[in-house]
């Protein structure tokens, strides 16, 4: 699979103590594998699927 350029987006972490730390980052979608799992919403609700048997989910929108 094609790697997605270009996308960015912002993360930003907060410590337990309240602390904020925010940056840039990119944007990929590498593998196909790695577009299922993004398709189904993350790889939890992708592994949940598998595991119940219950249909893909739709397609995420562009």
């Amino acid at each position: 699979a094609q790697a997605l350029a270009g996308g960015e987006a912002t993360v930003r972490a907060v410590s337990s103590d309240g602390s904020e730390t925010v940056f840039r980052a990119a944007v990929r979608v590498d593998t196909p594998q790695e577009a299922e799992y993004y398709r189904h919403g993350g790889i939890l609700p992708y592994v949940l699927r598998e595991l119940s048997g219950q249909p893909a989910a739709p397609a995420a929108r562009a």
